[in-house]
């Protein structure tokens, strides 16, 4: 993996008074006990609020959409976790591995993802096939369209979508400010593969 730079400084989380409440009840309405408490998103919320009304009105979007995925929520943090694999973000997996322990997946599995997912079914294999294929071609390739076909239906799959692209946001900013997680939550392990170049070898 290539190294990050930590606490860049390049924008500061706000203070959590200067934060708009609209913005904190948005957050609030995202289901999941593992987004609560010390596992709270505090830096990377407080990091994005310095977008104002635009940051407001994509944070509503985000969490009224993750409240009516019809897509299982361990389906939805496979996608997640994968998405920080690929994209190397230390910030969003740290804050998904608790997500991801509630939707019932074990460590073991948590580490299928960083690896090929022969471990995990079929159809969760299909799942990350999909969301590296968006990652790097923003397409998906028509053998991997029959199996997303064979699992799921239209509205989930454009799910998928909205997953991908809501995580590539939350991802791509915590990297480029160098949003700093929380001491209490843990990075993407240090022996993970780099798989962030396209590769027919991925899967």
């Amino acid at each position: 993996m290539r190294p990050m730079e930590k606490n860049r400084g390049r924008v500061h989380p706000l203070p959590t008074e200067e934060i708009p409440q609209e913005i904190q009840d948005y957050v609030k309405k995202i289901p999941g006990e593992g987004r609560l408490g010390k596992n709270a998103p505090i830096n990377g919320i407080a990091s994005i609020a310095h977008g104002g009304e635009v940051s407001a009105e994509f944070l509503r979007y985000w969490s009224e959409a993750f409240s009516a995925f019809e897509l299982s929520r361990r389906n939805v943090e496979i996608i997640i976790l994968r998405c920080c694999v690929k994209r190397e973000s230390d910030y969003v997996w740290g804050h998904h591995i608790p997500l991801a322990k509630e939707a019932e997946m074990t460590d073991e599995e948590i580490m299928e993802v960083t690896k090929k997912g022969n471990k995990l079914p079929q159809l969760e294999q299909t799942l990350m096939k999909a969301t590296d294929e968006i990652l790097d071609t923003s397409d998906i390739s028509e053998s991997t369209w029959s199996l997303l076909t064979k699992h799921f239906n239209t509205r989930q799959i454009v799910e998928i979508f909205h997953i991908v692209s809501q995580y590539v946001f939350f991802i791509t900013i915590g990297n480029t400010f160098g949003i700093e997680l929380e001491p209490e939550l843990k990075e993407l392990p240090k022996s993970v593969p780099s798989i962030t170049k396209p590769s027919k070898d991925v899967l």
